[in-house]
Parts: structure tokens; C-alpha cells; sequence
């Protein structure tokens, strides 16, 4: 199923998604547009593991095993 969003832009970042059409990497804005959000989110969640592994990188430092602060991780998160 498929939802219409509307999204309000600058007219040179339209016209740099059409060149991208144009070239033919996309058949249409809408694939051009979801191939970008889709990037947008894998990147969001890649910080996301990034932050927890230096918080997780932070705590061993000086103190136990990466492998028992991980675990350790997981029991706070359980609780």
C-alpha cells in the first residue's frame, strides 16, 4: 500500500532529483525520493548502533571485558 506525502522543497533540489531521473537511475521522482528516504533511515540507525557501541566501547574502558559490559547492557535493559 502506498501513502501520498506531500513535502514542501527548494526548486534546486527538484531540479537535481529530476537530472538523477533524467539520467535514468530512476523512472520517477517518487522512486528517486523513497530511494532517498530509505538511505535517510538506514543512516538515522547506523547512529543509533554507533552512540551504543562508544557508550558500550566507554563503559569497558578501565573496567571488564567488552563481551560483560554488553551483557551487563543487556541485563539494564531487561529491567
Amino acid at each position: 500500500m502506498s501513502v501520498q506525502l506531500n513535502v514542501r522543497t527548494t526548486k534546486t533540489l527538484v531540479d537535481e532529483i529530476d537530472n538523477v531521473v533524467k539520467q535514468g537511475r530512476y523512472r520517477n521522482r517518487s522512486e528517486a525520493v523513497n530511494d532517498a528516504l530509505r538511505l535517510f533511515i538506514r543512516q538515522y540507525e547506523m547512529r543509533k548502533i554507533e552512540e551504543r557501541m562508544n557508550y558500550l566501547a566507554k563503559k569497558a574502558r578501565g573496567g571488564p571485558s567488552l563481551t560483560k559490559a554488553v551483557m551487563e547492557s543487556h541485563d539494564e535493559e531487561d529491567m
